[in-house]
């Protein structure tokens, strides 16, 4: 175990948007075990900058920059861009990597550039949260697996950015906005389309309530069918929003409803109640982190019950 208080720390973390915020307590304990030292994330940049929402990372580079692929090779070779990712990697004491190393090859090479300290995950569990999982690469360090709920902060630009969206789409003030996310990275997590419309329209006539509709790039079936569905062509539409900007705009929100997908996960994140609907998925695994997040399977998943749920967090009675 290394000695200095001030070491140089990098985390490794490819991968989604869900799979990057239930990493976010790893880096929260990181950084609260060592708050001087220099804590930097080595990812997909638009999707690690939730870790520098949650202020728990100092520099965040692009995985896309390093070549880190002969690395995991045994194979000499990789030319100037292997150079330039051994020599990124020399500045690092610890290394936290969520990056697949069957042969341990990359564990070898970064001992042999001077890395101290080299953790991975160990085998997937589907008996613990992913989070749990995550933590276990942690035990190297002396750290246990108890950890605190991320929690997002966006900045002032962001949110002021969202007070336009909303004017611009003539959503009162005093209105409390229901957001509703479809979509997800796999049609086999999806609660049905129909469904999602039956809720936009209860929601829409429910006095004080206003729902909104997110979407990402995947969602193309959910775009086409706005444009000619009467229950939700007025709805207000915000389409892929930059990650700060869709942050502030959850934190207007009221309550969040989707599948278990990367936005549910911010949504969690952000602080709000969360009605999170699994179907392929484990939500023994893969649960938002959040204290206000409630779980719906598929099968217990008909329209009236998730209205009554919404209902129940708005305080509005059974709805």
């Amino acid at each position: 175990m290394m000695s200095s208080s001030l070491p140089h720390i990098l985390v490794i973390r490819s991968g989604g948007l869900g799979d990057f915020v239930l990493t976010l307590p790893v880096l929260s304990a990181v950084k609260e075990r060592w708050p001087k030292a220099s804590l930097h994330v080595l990812g997909h940049t638009e999707i690690a900058e939730t870790a520098r929402l949650a202020g728990v990372v100092d520099q965040i580079r692009s995985i896309d920059s390093f070549d880190l692929s002969p690395l995991f090779s045994g194979l000499p070779g990789g030319g100037n861009r292997r150079e330039r990712a051994e020599s990124y990697l020399r500045g690092f004491d610890i290394v936290i990597s969520f990056l697949r190393d069957t042969e341990d090859h990359f564990s070898a090479n970064l001992r042999r550039l001077g890395v101290q300290e080299y953790l991975v995950p160990p085998a997937r569990s589907e008996a613990l949260h992913a989070t749990q999982q995550f933590f276990r690469s942690l035990s190297g360090l002396g750290l246990k697996p108890e950890f605190e709920y991320p929690r997002l902060s966006p900045p002032a630009s962001a949110c002021e950015e969202v007070r336009q969206m909303l004017a611009v789409a003539a959503v009162q003030n005093h209105t409390t906005l229901v957001a509703i996310h479809p979509g997800s990275g796999s049609k086999t997590k999806n609660w049905p389309l129909e469904h999602y419309f039956e809720v936009i329209q209860w929601v829409a006539e429910q006095p004080g309530l206003y729902p909104i509709l997110l979407t990402g790039e995947a969602d193309g079936e959910i775009h086409e069918r706005m444009e000619v569905d009467p229950r939700i062509v007025n709805c207000p539409h915000f389409p892929s929003p930059a990650l700060p900007v869709l942050v502030a705009l959850l934190q207007r929100c009221g309550v969040f409803l989707g599948n278990d997908s990367g936005v549910g996960h911010l949504a969690a994140a952000s602080g709000i109640p969360v009605i999170s609907l699994f179907g392929a998925t484990s939500p023994q695994v893969w649960k938002p982190l959040g204290q206000k997040v409630r779980v719906i399977n598929f099968s217990e998943a008909s329209v009236d019950r998730v209205c009554r749920e919404l209902a129940q967090i708005l305080g509005r009675g059974e709805g």
